[in-house]
């Protein structure tokens, strides 16, 4: 099974969010990726990063340590068993 990124969105309203992406790897592990806030100006506009934190790049994250919501983990996992009822065991 191919990695796969599986991203998460909350909405605080319609001019700001928090993205949580995480990866698949393989089907066997998950790893937390990356965590946006994001704003814009209004509705019009595109969605622009205020922080950020980064697995792999550390050095340019404005984030020290992101806390995952429970409500995230929740999503996160309902994601992954409709991902794994999805695949075909062959004999």
């Amino acid at each position: 099974m191919p990695s796969r990124n599986i991203e998460i969105v909350l909405n605080g309203d319609e001019l700001n969010r928090e993205v949580y992406n995480f990866i698949l790897d393989q089907g066997l592990f998950v790893y937390f990726n990356s965590y946006f806030v994001q704003r814009r100006i209004t509705k019009r506009h595109k969605w622009a990063t205020k922080d950020n934190w980064q697995r792999l790049d550390k050095r340019d994250s404005t984030i020290q340590q992101v806390y995952i919501p429970v409500t995230v983990k929740e999503q996160l996992k309902k994601i992954i068993i409709e991902m794994v009822q999805d695949i075909e065991i062959v004999d």
